[in-house]
């Protein structure tokens, strides 16, 4: 550590202990209570999270109403900084699906090459021709690409829950987000269920 570094710290230390002592001072002095706030926010996917720690001192018997009104403001932000842990865990998710789709279409070209020079040296030691892929080969490509689709699908999902995580970042209420995609959920179950029957 270089010298600035060194008084840096210091300073750091000075200054959060006379915090610290102010605190201690006011709530002494004025019959406070000291209200400590804490929410963990985890991480997705192999990102780390963090811890919001709040502090404030309300009056010695202050109601619920009032000790919920402070609260109020840090609750909002703190819910949009979950958004945005999530909002970057859900691009995380969606560039590895890209990577498994790309890995698994250029497979299935591979695939598509190799069963073409089976089938033409399979051709060549037989009088009557094979003509396109066998039933096993046809089903392997189906399989694949059923795989691809199924990724894809799942990423349209992962789109969707970045979408709610960008409202909640400009401010729109968590439950209401929530309470948006139930009810588009429920309105394309509906719709299934009266086709089905």
């Amino acid at each position: 550590m270089s010298e600035f570094d060194n008084k840096l710290v210091e300073f750091t230390a000075v200054l959060d202990e006379f915090a610290a002592n102010q605190r201690r001072q006011a709530l002494a002095e004025n019959k406070r209570q000291k209200i400590t706030y804490v929410r963990q926010i985890e991480g997705k996917a192999g990102m780390s999270g963090s811890q919001i720690v709040t502090e404030f001192v309300v009056e010695d018997g202050a109601d619920s109403e009032e000790i919920f009104g402070r609260l109020v403001n840090v609750d909002a932000a703190t819910d949009r900084l979950r958004a945005k842990v999530d909002l970057a865990g859900h691009y995380g998710q969606m560039l590895n699906k890209c990577g498994a789709i790309e890995i698994a279409e250029r497979e299935l070209r591979g695939a598509l090459e190799s069963y073409a020079v089976q089938n033409v040296a399979h051709n060549k030691s037989r009088r009557i021709e094979r003509v396109g892929l066998t039933e096993r080969q046809k089903q392997e490509i189906a399989d694949r690409r059923s795989r691809i689709r199924a990724d894809l699908t799942a990423i349209d999902e992962v789109k969707r829950a970045a979408e709610e995580c960008r409202r909640v970042l400009n401010g729109k209420d968590p439950f209401v987000v929530l309470n948006d995609e139930v009810e588009r959920r429920l309105r394309l179950l509906r719709a299934d269920d009266r086709a089905v029957a």
